[in-house]
């Protein structure tokens, strides 16, 4: 009887430690489960990155946003400043694809007071993460438009392809990121307007803030809808403002529709100009700055930059081997699209850190080198002419041209009219045989201001 009480007593022992066994197994599975699921649904805020998207949104936004973003560490949240009319629906649409798959929150922020998120910064607010207005500001309007870069004249797209296709990407957008669908659609089909207090109400927005260090203190403990994630934002978060630099600037002014008509029409008016003078130099000049303008519009700017690098080389060699004959006029146009061409078709510098600081940078260096060359060039072309165009009467009527001796500066045949250049002045002159461009010459007299040249070599 005994012996089977003590073998009861120690299978009670054995089961007990068994069943100990178990449960500690089960608390450790418990205990790892829930760690695994605190890491992977929350987001610890290390640093904030400031982005700015100011003034018309273009293909050169799409380059500073994709290179802020490929910058970013674990820990980063990006927010994205926008005070902007608007711009280029398909820029809008290659940023809002950047930001949906970015495996790091993102956060637009139309700020400061009085601002705006128009258009194309509307549908970039929809597609990113969370959302956020200052007070003042006013997001909206984002019927598609097209800008004719000739005459400038904007007309609205109403074609049912193109604005159904908006509205069905960028309501999808809104359907991952949380926001108002119905919203998108109202602002596309009736451009719809609303300020902070209706987009918080109405679920555009996330949060309302008057300041970026407000926006990080709200945003503590928002939930990121795309990464599935609750942010928790560290004390005395960094706060790293990025913002654009020159070479950002220039791309962006180039890529504007207006600036390219701009430069369009200044290069047909050169070539009206140059119709009614019969300057073919000058029409050289004119159709390079169109050429540039309509590359700039179907190109892109790296593209288009090495383009216009080409022709402006092209343009300076031309004047360069004809002696000037376009009295300036090739130079002064090549220079400038050798400068702009350098500057589009620069590569973006990527530094193995994010910060990226305007003063000491190279690029900034080489940017605003580049500009200054062509101010410098351009300025002493323009200067020359001036000299020139000033002194030539008081060289016409006062001195004596007999026995000079100078350059033919294009073909000329015997008793034709043509130019010289004759002690860094162009003349017009009567040659009196045969001469070709480059020969020397020597004046032998002058009849009403026009000079009468022979060869040198023959005019002893």
């Amino acid at each position: 009887m005994r012996s089977v009480e003590k073998r009861r007593e120690k299978a009670r022992v054995v089961v007990a430690l068994l069943l100990a066994l178990c449960l500690a197994s089960m608390f450790k599975a418990l205990c790892l489960d829930t760690a695994d699921l605190r890491r992977s649904t929350y987001y610890v805020v290390k640093r904030v990155i400031v982005a700015h998207i100011n003034g018309v949104i273009t293909s050169a936004t799409v380059n500073y946003i994709e290179q802020v973003t490929s910058h970013m560490k674990p820990g980063d949240v990006l927010v994205l400043v926008l005070d902007t009319p608007g711009g280029s629906l398909e820029a809008a649409l290659e940023i809002s694809r950047i930001l949906e798959n970015l495996n790091k929150p993102v956060i637009a922020f139309v700020y400061p007071k009085g601002s705006y998120a128009w258009s194309a910064g509307t549908l970039i607010l929809i597609a990113s993460h969370i959302a956020a207005m200052a007070p003042g500001t006013v997001i909206g309007s984002c019927q598609p438009v097209v800008i004719n870069v000739i005459t400038g004249s904007v007309s609205p797209v109403n074609e049912s392809k193109i604005v159904n296709a908006v509205i069905g990407y960028f309501t999808e957008a809104a359907k991952l990121t949380g926001k108002n669908e119905t919203f998108v659609r109202l602002c596309v089909l009736k451009n719809l307007n609303v300020g902070p207090e209706l987009a918080l109400r109405y679920h555009i927005i996330n949060v309302v803030a008057s300041s970026i260090s407000e926006l990080i203190k709200k945003i503590n403990g928002t939930r990121d809808p795309v990464l599935n994630v609750t942010l928790l934002v560290e004390p005395k978060v960094p706060i790293v403002d990025i913002r654009p630099g020159l070479l950002y600037q220039v791309r962006q002014y180039l890529s504007n529709p207006v600036t390219l008509q701009a430069i369009f029409f200044i290069g047909l008016l050169i070539l009206l100009v140059s119709g009614l003078t019969a300057a073919t130099p000058l029409a050289i000049a004119g159709l390079a700055l169109m050429l540039a303008a309509l590359t700039l519009t179907l190109l892109p700017l790296n593209t288009a930059g090495v383009i216009m690098l080409v022709i402006g080389i092209a343009l300076i060699l031309g004047d360069l081997f004809s002696h000037f004959s376009s009295h300036g006029s090739m130079f002064a146009a090549g220079s400038i699209l050798t400068a702009f061409g350098i500057l589009l078709s620069m590569p973006e510098m990527k530094p193995p850190e994010m910060l990226i600081r305007t003063c000491g940078s190279v690029l900034t260096a080489l940017g605003y080198s580049a500009l200054v060359a062509a101010i410098v060039l351009s300025t002493v072309t323009v200067l020359l002419i001036y000299r020139t165009y000033r002194r030539r009467p008081y060289s016409e009527t006062l001195l004596s041209m007999e026995g000079k001796r100078g350059v033919a500066v294009e073909d000329m045949e015997a008793g034709k009219t043509g130019y010289v250049k004759i002690g860094g002045e162009y003349w017009r002159a009567v040659a009196l045989e045969n001469i070709k461009r480059g020969d020397e010459v020597v004046v032998v007299g002058m009849h009403e201001g026009v000079l009468q040249v022979r060869k040198a070599s023959s005019g002893g």
